[in-house]
């Protein structure tokens, strides 16, 4: 008997392999996708909504204490300010472009 079928052999006499927990967690994500994809049959917008506004923040808060464990990808000690900079500039031009100014809401253009 040469070695190959000896380990073949010893391994199926010592019955099912047991799933490590890894592969266990693997399952359920494919159960939760099968069973959202089945939800979004019948309730498209609802669950939507549901995973826009419950799963999404839950999502993004884990996330928070992952990045921070690995210090947010960053080597330096002023990393993470020169990215809240980089952040802060759309966010002001945003919010100072999509703000109506106090001109624009008294002036009615379709009325000249």
């Amino acid at each position: 008997m040469s070695v190959a079928s000896a380990k073949m052999a010893s391994s199926a006499a010592a019955g099912p392999q047991r799933s490590s927990p890894t592969d266990i967690i693997n399952y359920l994500n494919i159960g939760l996708i099968l069973l959202s994809f089945a939800i979004a049959l019948y309730l498209p917008f609802e669950l939507f909504l549901f995973a826009y506004a419950i799963l999404g923040p839950g999502h993004y808060l884990t996330e928070i204490s992952w990045l921070h464990k690995r210090r947010f990808f960053t080597k330096g000690s002023y990393d993470a300010w020169i990215l809240a900079g980089l952040a802060a500039v759309p966010a002001f031009f945003a919010v100072f472009t999509f703000v109506p100014s106090s001109r624009s809401a008294t002036t009615k253009p379709w009325r000249r």
